[in-house]
């Protein structure tokens, strides 16, 4: 839905100071820059600043999103390297319980790689077609959160 008067919208944008965090220096805007070269600048000028370190933290970011009552996607299962086999025998003992087919609609993402790698996205259907199970989502898990990320992510 289209709001008719932004008036207030434009009033508080005028007033909006970014946080210094995510200024980033150096960049002509009229210089045309690779991805990968703007990705270094950009992890070299975030180091130390918390703030983006947090918020390129998914873990910590949900923390802060609890912390302050914001609605977000629940996290269904936190995992850190090395995973908990129990844990993950517990979300698929959850999943697989359930009467209802959306339980098993999920995403399995390592919160350190931000290239999209080891990210599975589930379904009945694809749980059942992959032959998934607990041993084989713990295989996963744990082959992608002992990978280490490339130095040109914002991880």
């Amino acid at each position: 839905r289209m709001v008719e008067d932004i008036s207030l919208w434009l009033a508080e944008a005028k007033n909006f100071v970014m946080n210094e965090d995510f200024a980033v220096t150096g960049i002509h805007p009229a210089r045309k820059i690779v991805l990968g070269d703007l990705m270094k600048i950009m992890k070299d000028q975030s180091d130390g600043k918390r703030t983006i370190q947090a918020v390129g933290d998914k873990i910590v970011l949900a923390h802060i999103m609890d912390s302050l009552d914001l609605p977000q996607m629940p996290t269904l299962l936190k995992a850190a390297d090395p995973v908990e086999k129990e844990d993950v025998d517990a979300f698929v003992k959850q999943i697989t319980s359930s009467e209802d087919d959306e339980a098993f609609e999920f995403v399995v993402k390592p919160t350190h790689l931000s290239n999209g790698s080891g990210a599975l996205f589930f379904s009945k259907e694809k749980w059942i077609e992959k032959e998934y199970d607990n041993q084989k989502l713990y295989d996963h898990m744990a082959k992608f959160l002992a990978e280490r990320a490339d130095p040109t992510e914002s991880a």
